[in-house]
């Protein structure tokens, strides 16, 4: 393997992914209450998340999908409704991570993706701003510099589960899919690059599967908790 990709939310980062982005958005609503009612934000955001996921609009960033769509929603300038939202990251993120204890193995398993492919990607789903991203990585005792490539809004044009997200990837840290172990907890989002030839770990910790266990086919090379992720990277 030339490549080792790891999500973050539930895999690097031992916490509940859809409480985490309930919460998010329901801090962020209060943010921008003075411009949007908090209810409206809510549904919002939600529209303007789906939007960017379902789209692909290459070469549009999905930070530029969600703009778009938030002003068509709510005919506010992007500026104007920035302003809030960076003060939410700056502000009201600290209080929704705090008590999050960060498991020390993920700092092994990112040292030993290093030392054993060279490349180490964070594939968390591209639908968070960079702020947001970089804070949930020290949060669980991780620094950016730790990864060659982080995914964010800003520069990704497609999202999870869509296999044009993680080609994306590999082209980005030039190689070949089929040169890549993608290691993930959500059975949709993170399993998907099997189908383009990536090697997936499938990390059962904080499972996410919401096929309910209903495949017809081996969607991953491997699974397990942490410390078998540990093993299987100390073996790799």
């Amino acid at each position: 393997m030339k490549a080792v990709l790891f999500d973050l939310d539930g895999t690097l980062l031992p916490i509940d992914t859809l409480a985490f982005s309930n919460d998010y958005v329901q801090a962020l609503s209060v943010y921008l209450k003075d411009i949007i009612p908090p209810r409206k934000t809510i549904e919002y955001v939600l529209q303007g998340t789906m939007h960017m996921i379902m789209t692909n609009a290459e070469p549009l960033t999905n930070k530029e999908l969600f703009e778009q769509e938030m002003f068509r929603l709510t005919g506010i300038p992007w500026e104007k409704i920035d302003g809030y939202a960076q003060r939410f990251y700056d502000e009201g993120l600290d209080p929704l991570l705090e008590g999050i204890t960060p498991d020390p193995r993920a700092k092994r398993a990112v040292e030993l993706a290093r030392a054993k492919s060279h490349i180490c990607v964070l594939a968390t789903n591209p639908i968070f701003p960079e702020k947001p991203v970089n804070k949930r990585i020290h949060v669980a005792g991780l620094h950016p510099d730790d990864f060659d490539f982080i995914t964010t809004y800003e520069n990704c044009c497609f999202a999870k589960p869509h296999l044009a997200y993680y080609n994306y990837i590999a082209e980005k840290v030039g190689v070949k899919p089929e040169d890549c172990l993608m290691i993930g907890n959500d059975a949709q989002d993170d399993l998907v690059a099997r189908k383009l030839g990536m090697k997936v770990f499938w990390a059962t910790d904080h499972a996410i599967d919401s096929q309910e266990g209903a495949w017809h086919e081996p969607l991953y090379d491997a699974k397990g908790s942490f410390d078998e992720i540990i093993r299987f990277l100390e073996n790799f």
